[in-house]
């Protein structure tokens, strides 16, 4: 009886897409402890952008459309703004979307919403 040799890499790969599967097609903010960086900025909900970014204008767009109170912190134009950041995350995707426990990565509608509950 022959034995069927699945290969390394395929089951590599199969994990990998799981893995990232979650965190690209949940509609649910990640959860953590960001507390002490939004007391950091000073708000309940802060923005971190750069200038150039497409996808960072439609999520500022988004909040102000919705007319969300939150801070933005423009990395590429704020050495200060930079430094808070840096002090919390490693560098990244942007935008990134916070409260005290969410934290939406990237530009997502709908997570988005699940954290502003709106």
């Amino acid at each position: 009886m022959k034995k069927s040799i699945v290969p390394v890499a395929l089951i590599g790969s199969l994990l990998l897409w799981l893995s990232l599967s979650h965190f690209y097609l949940s509609n649910l903010p990640e959860q953590g402890n960001y507390k002490s960086f939004v007391q950091d900025v000073g708000a309940d909900i802060v923005l971190v952008t750069v200038s150039t970014c497409f996808f960072c204008n439609q999520a500022r767009d988004f909040l102000l459309k919705n007319q969300v109170e939150f801070v933005e912190l423009i990395l590429d134009s704020d050495p200060v703004a930079l430094s808070i950041f840096e002090q919390y995350f490693e560098k990244g995707f942007l935008p990134l979307l916070v409260s005290e426990n969410q934290l939406v990565i990237g530009f997502n509608k709908q997570k988005m919403a699940v954290l502003l509950e709106i």
